[in-house]
């Protein structure tokens, strides 16, 4: 498979950067930012020192790495997501039926915000690659994971010597660990099989080890890391990796020379000095780490973890030009916060508060004491407030009616989404694992909608349609959940049904008053995609 002319665009969006990118057999070297257009490496260099919290993960002490020592990253399933609206989502999954793959992956790449160092991010090249596989490539980078699952699982088992095949699959499974329907283990196996058909490809090393960092194989992981570095000197993506996963693994030595070297090759990305500056202040080399938060800051100034670097290393000089500079970078910090995520900031109150002391600036030190101790206690009433809403979404998850009746009770907002990533409580009690009718039937009892679309566009009905609970789809459908609702994609409960081959939950769609005529965002009917999965029996109840 010979690499197409066009480049591929690399996307790098928030506190995880790096690609697992192509394995065409023609890539033999490292691709980066030098074959980024313009404005996608504007894009990716601003958003690459963008704090982790601000994608919905736990910010990192500041100054310190990423990743805590000992410890691979972990990817974050939450985060990733497309910025195309509905009507570009449909047309692109219409251009994938239409078999204009290239088309379609263009319009989803410019879309794509997730980050590439936690996240495997797929190849544009697809040349010589069998239908099947540009088709799932396309899917792939729609988000389409359970697609791209059904379609290339007998692929890979009929012909399993096709390396793009293997990544591809590879990267769906690899999205979906932390799900529901998650498979353990079968990311690396795919990313393993694509590594040993393309051994001289350093983004199939790259790939194999970040399978294998999130399998907890550390020491193998560096391995593949090290080696996808040393097949490619030249790429500031594979040092940059390299230096992340060093650091995870307390070798701060090694993983600062891999940082610098990632600045040399792309000076002007901020995430590299970002690290680099991380990896300094472990050392304690405080004038040259502070070089280099200044450097990020200057390429990125929306990049608060590398103000909290500098703010931490300027707070342990006494000296009055390092205190002034203190509170200006505190301010900085503080005034970029919205309200609702001060409260979790007080220290930092009391940190402007010794530096307005130790410049003799009583007043303003008096008002930030004050403003701390405010913080801190609508810090602990959110924190209880949490601990409640957590305990009542734990309940739901193990089908505790006790626990759910107490938090049904109690006076937080029901309608918010899951502090850990999930969707409301409807939804949830549908996608768990245990008592799954009594939870739904004492949820709807309390009156909660039963029809909140998740952020793909899919309710509670087609979270159970999909996975065949046909009692579910007989309750939601009596509570007034719409069988008619679409997702982004433009498909209905009864296609998703249909496409799993979910018979008992096509029958309950199909009395509840679902139309088996109605077409997705591909112009399918839940007929045809019943027929294309091979379920013949059920395609002819869909088609009488």
């Amino acid at each position: 498979m010979e690499a197409r002319s066009r480049s591929p665009r690399w996307m790098d969006a928030g506190a995880a950067d790096g690609v697992c990118a192509s394995l065409t057999r023609s890539s033999r070297r490292g691709r980066g930012p030098a074959q980024m257009g313009p404005a996608a490496r504007e894009r990716a260099d601003r958003s690459a020192g963008s704090p982790r919290g601000a994608r919905g993960g736990a910010a990192r002490p500041p100054g310190r790495p990423r990743t805590t020592p000992g410890r691979a990253p972990l990817p974050l399933r939450q985060s990733p997501t497309l910025t195309m609206n509905d009507d570009d989502l449909r047309r692109a999954l219409a251009l994938i039926d239409e078999r204009r793959f290239a088309e379609a992956i263009d319009l989803a790449a410019d879309a794509a915000t997730f980050s590439p160092i936690d996240y495997p991010v797929l190849p544009t090249e697809f040349d010589d690659a069998p239908s099947s596989v540009a088709r799932a490539l396309a899917l792939q980078w729609c988000l389409q994971d359970q697609q791209v699952v059904d379609l290339l699982e007998p692929v890979v088992e009929a012909t399993p010597d096709q390396a793009l095949a293997w990544l591809v699959l590879g990267t769906a499974w690899f999205w979906r660990i932390g799900t529901d329907d998650a498979r353990p283990g079968r990311a690396l196996e795919c990313m393993q099989r694509a590594a040993e058909l393309a051994p001289e490809d350093p983004f199939a090393a790259s790939g194999l080890g970040l399978a294998q960092a999130v399998e907890g194989r550390r020491k193998a992981a560096l391995v593949a890391f090290e080696r996808a570095a040393a097949l490619a000197p030249d790429s500031w993506l594979h040092a940059q990796r390299l230096a992340e996963h060093l650091a995870a693994a307390g070798k701060t030595g090694r993983a600062r020379e891999w940082a610098a070297r990632s600045t040399e090759l792309a000076a002007g990305r901020s995430s590299g000095w970002l690290l680099l500056g991380q990896l300094l202040a472990e050392t304690e080399e405080r004038a040259e780490a502070l070089e280099c938060f200044d450097r990020a800051l200057a390429i990125d100034p929306s990049s608060s973890e590398a103000l909290e670097g500098k703010v931490e290393l300027l707070r342990q000089d006494p000296d009055a030009e390092s205190q002034r500079a203190l509170v200006e970078a505190l301010r900085d910090l503080l005034d970029r916060l919205p309200e609702h995520q001060q409260h979790f900031h007080d220290d930092r109150w009391r940190l402007l508060g010794r530096a307005h002391e130790a410049l003799g600036e009583e007043a303003e030190a008096r008002a930030a004491f004050d403003r701390a101790e405010e913080l801190a206690t609508r810090s602990l009433a959110e924190q209880e407030r949490k601990e409640a809403f957590r305990s009542f979404w734990t309940s739901i998850r193990k089908g505790d009616r006790a626990g759910v009746d107490a938090g049904l009770a109690a006076a937080f907002d029901l309608a918010e989404h899951d502090p850990t990533g999930d969707r409301d409580p409807v939804h949830a009690a549908v996608r768990s694992s245990k008592g799954k009718t009594a939870i739904v039937d004492l949820l709807i009892a309390h009156g909660l909608p039963v029809d909140r679309p998740d952020g793909t566009g899919q309710t509670p009905l087609m979270s159970a349609a999909s996975k065949g609970y046909a009692t579910l789809v007989e309750r939601l459908l009596s509570a007034g959940a719409n069988p008619s609702h679409r997702d982004r994609s433009g498909g209905s409960a009864l296609h998703l049904a249909a496409r799993a081959g979910k018979r008992s939950a096509c029958v309950a769609l199909l009395e509840g008053g679902a139309d088996p005529s109605i077409l997705d965002g591909r112009g399918k009917t839940p007929q045809e995609l019943a027929e294309g999965a091979g379920r013949k029996a059920l395609a002819k109840l869909l088609g009488t």
